[in-house]
């Protein structure tokens, strides 16, 4: 049985652009300019997870610290409850 996991979108529309654009120079730089296989491939990697992060709008770690720069129904909610 195939279980789907919902996340909330928690990154907004200027935090998804910065972490896309990182996460493509993160990418190029890992694969271009560094001749150390470690650092190429940690930079490889971070690019990768902020590339990831930008197009489906979630961060875990947000979702851990309860951060949300995503303006749409999420912070609707927590206003509606009363909450921040």
């Amino acid at each position: 049985m195939v279980r789907v996991v919902k996340l909330k979108k928690n990154i907004g529309l200027l935090d998804r652009a910065i972490r896309l654009i990182l996460g493509i120079t993160l990418v190029y730089i890992g694969y271009f300019a560094v001749n150390n296989l470690l650092l190429r491939a940690f930079a490889i990697i971070i690019g990768l997870i902020s590339i990831v992060e930008s197009i489906v709008s979630y961060c875990g770690f947000y979702d851990m610290m309860n951060i949300s720069t995503f303006g749409g129904v999420n912070n609707m909610e927590k206003k509606k409850k009363g909450c921040c």
